[in-house]
């Protein structure tokens, strides 16, 4: 079946469930006055075509009216199968919805029951398909057939309401339908991923980590960003055009040293900040960035901190003050440099905490600038050949700067750190730049004492606003630039829809109207 439907190495396709898919392929004739049965058939045949790992006509209509289509498509056909899920669901609730009607003719009940069986015989004897029906899917789509027609034509409601709950029972007790996906990892780890969240996990992990719990206390008064680092769960830069990966933080889940070091997202939830992250989604500056930093790329779904980038000043900028690493790092060789330049700060039975004493504040200010090409930024900042500290890099005319007599009396602090907004107050003795460790986004928009003031993108990622000498309250919102037309798109449309049901309402309400004789 792999060969068939493609995506990964020892996955399998969503499974619906033998009794709703048989349900599901009676639609057509016991349902077939429901109004949008065309659509969802369609929905359910194009996700499987789609699936399909042989190229067919609607794959070519895609590719060509779909941008990345095709890309998407050979990274992981299986998943067009999310559509079919739900409209088997639907057409089977509509089978079951109107046998009651009466609707369908007795004589085509038995052409209705046939089809679930027709289709199962296909498939058991279609060489590409062989084994993708077990004897227990094929002894529920008979089932569900025969439940189905007993349930038209009994006369009795007694009755009718027994085979009524047989068929429930047959849909949420289908033996195929345990097993919804299998993944990367094999069923054995797979359950004790899933049986360690719902104990172990959710008593300790979740609520009462050591480690999480130490970082939330030493960020409350001053902001740090940290990071989980275990080489051995990395995936080979070499290999990142193979998919799956061989390993990787999301892989070794189900192991608890992994789950220690609070990767692949952990940060969420204890309210920590993280420089790595797992999301298909990502700014393409940070993307750059961390790539720079590792000096090379990954697996798209991640930014992760290598070997090659433990060091690297660029590391230094993203206020990484905390590195989460294995509890047995004293043992291990490709621990020996960390340990003997970050100190230890905390330690538990799975991790140690160490300290990196070269991180960046949140917030800085310089006064010097040059202005660099796009990308220009990140080779001069890896080799450190410009000091961050002392000089910004923007891709626009730096602002007036000057030098200040008493650089030691200039300072910054925040008043609120909020992930839409930003308050700090700063102190400069001479005109400056509020370097800020934060990602720089077009939808962030600044105050100085309450006037607008650009947002500068600084050494490649980072924000910089533009301060005159002496005390100022500067504030940073963050508004994406399309959520205002978004939402008037979203009244418009509501407002449309609104105006249509109300229109279509009084038209039925009219042509309901008793016939006076007039002429209409």
């Amino acid at each position: 079946m792999r060969e068939v439907l493609g995506g990964y190495p020892g996955s399998q396709w969503w499974y619906a469930g033998a009794a709703a898919t048989a349900l599901a392929l009676m639609a057509p004739i016991v349902a077939r006055r429901w109004p949008p049965l065309i659509f969802f058939t369609l929905v359910a045949l194009g996700s499987l075509v789609l699936a399909l790992a042989q190229m067919t006509p609607l794959h070519t209509a895609l590719n060509v009216a779909l941008p990345f289509f095709e890309r998407l498509h050979e990274h992981s056909r299986e998943r067009i199968l999310l559509l079919y899920s739900p409209a088997v669901a639907l057409l089977a609730g509509a089978c079951v919805t109107y046998l009651p009607k009466r609707g369908t003719s007795p004589l085509l009940l038995p052409a209705a029951a046939a089809i679930p069986l027709v289709v199962a015989a296909f498939f058991g004897v279609a060489p590409d398909f062989a084994g993708l029906l077990s004897p227990d899917s094929f002894a529920f789509l008979i089932a569900t057939s025969t439940l189905t027609v007993l349930y038209a034509l009994l006369p009795m409601s007694l009755p009718r309401a027994g085979v009524l709950l047989a068929l429930v029972v047959l849909v949420l007790w289908d033996p195929g339908g345990r097993i919804l996906l299998r993944g990367f990892v094999d069923e054995s780890r797979l359950a004790v991923s899933l049986r360690g969240s719902l104990t172990r996990d959710a008593g300790t992990f979740l609520h009462d980590n050591g480690a999480a719990n130490y970082l939330v206390g030493a960020t409350q008064s001053s902001p740090g960003r940290y990071a989980g680092y275990d080489p051995t769960h990395l995936d080979d830069p070499q290999t990142i055009d193979i998919i799956p990966p061989d390993v990787g933080y999301r892989n070794a889940l189900a192991d608890p040293r992994v789950n220690s070091l609070l990767v692949v997202d952990w940060a969420t939830w204890f309210g920590l900040e993280d420089v790595q992250g797992y999301s298909p989604t990502q700014i393409q500056r940070y993307v750059e960035y961390i790539d720079a930093l590792n000096g090379h790329r990954q697996e798209y779904h991640e930014r992760d901190i290598f070997p090659g980038g433990i060091t690297s000043p660029l590391l230094d900028l993203l206020n990484l003050r905390y590195l989460i690493v294995p509890g047995d790092a004293p043992e291990r060789s490709d621990f020996d440099s960390l340990l003997a330049t970050m100190p230890t700060i905390y330690e538990d039975e799975y991790v140690r905490i160490l300290e990196n004493l070269d991180a960046f504040p949140r917030a800085w200010l310089v006064h010097e600038a040059r202005q660099v090409t796009p990308g220009e930024a990140l080779s001069l900042l890896a080799d450190g050949a410009v000091d961050a500290r002392r000089t910004a890099l923007l891709e626009t005319a730096p602002p007036p700067l000057e030098t200040p007599a008493g650089p030691d009396a200039e300072n910054v602090t925040f008043g609120q750190l909020e992930p839409d907004r930003i308050a700090l107050r700063v102190a400069a003795q001479a005109p400056a730049l509020l370097m800020m460790s934060e990602i720089w986004d077009p939808g962030w928009s600044a105050t100085v004492d309450g006037a607008q003031a650009p947002v500068l993108i600084a050494d490649h990622v980072l924000r910089a606003v533009p301060v005159p000498a002496g005390e100022h309250q500067v504030v940073l919102s963050y508004t994406p630039p399309l959520l205002r037309l978004g939402m008037a798109i979203s009244l418009a449309t509501m407002v449309l829809l609104a105006g249509a049901a109300i229109w279509l309402g009084a038209r039925g309400n009219y042509r309901a109207k008793p016939d006076s004789g007039e002429e209409r």
